[in-house]
C-alpha cells in the first residue's frame, strides 16, 4: 500500500467516521480495489453511521463486490448500501477473527528460499488460482494479470521454497 498505491490499478479507500461533538472515532472502512469493503463500527446504534459512509461511496461512484466485517457492522452496511443502490446483498461466507498469543519458531527445513522470476509464472499462476478457488470460491476476479502483478511488482511478494537435490 504505501510503496505501491494503485497495485490493483485503482486507489484503495480509507475513510473514518467520527462524532461533531467530541471527535470520536465511530466507525472506519477501508477498501483495495477490486476487493469487498471493510467496515468496522463499535457503536451500538451504527445505522446512520453506515449510512453517511454509505453516501460518501455512492458519491464516489464506487462499484461494491462486497462487504466485510463485524456482522452486525457488515449487515447494517449491507441493508443501507442495498437500499440505496437497488441491488441484493447474499451472505456468502461467515469468518472468525483469530488471537496470535505466542510464535513458535519453526523447525528448521531443508533448502532455502528464493524470489521468484518471470520463468516461474506459470507456475505461480496455477497455485493463485489453486489456492483462490479453494480459499475464496465464489470470487470471480482470478485472473493473470493479478498474479503477475504480485510477481513482478516492486515488492516482489512472491517466493519459491527450493530444495536442491545436488
Amino acid at each position: 500500500m504505501v510503496t505501491e498505491p494503485n497495485f490493483y490499478g485503482e486507489d484503495p479507500f480509507f475513510a473514518t467516521v467520527e462524532s461533531e461533538k467530541s471527535g470520536a472515532l465511530l466507525a472506519a472502512a477501508l477498501r483495495t480495489p477490486p476487493h469487498s469493503l471493510i467496515v468496522h463500527s463499535a457503536v451500538q446504534t451504527a445505522e446512520p453511521i453506515m449510512a453517511a459512509l454509505a453516501e460518501e461511496i455512492h458519491r464516489r461512484d464506487m462499484q461494491l463486490p462486497g462487504v466485510l466485517g463485524p456482522a452486525e457492522a457488515a449487515d447494517i452496511f449491507a441493508r443501507v448500501w442495498t437500499a440505496k443502490v437497488g441491488c441484493k446483498a447474499l451472505l456468502s461466507m461467515r469468518e472468525r477473527v483469530y488471537e496470535l498469543r505466542k510464535v513458535l519458531s519453526p523447525r528448521p527445513v531443508a533448502g532455502r528460499l528464493r524470489e521468484a522470476k518471470d520463468s516461474d509464472a506459470a507456475l505461480l499462476l496455477r497455485w493463485y488460482r489453486d489456492f483462490t478457488i479453494e480459499a475464496l470460491p465464489d470470487d470471480e476476479s482470478i485472473s493473470e494479470a493479478d498474479a503477475l502483478r504480485h510477481l513482478r511488482g516492486t515488492q516482489r511478494l512472491c517466493y519459491i521454497h527450493v530444495i536442491d537435490t545436488g
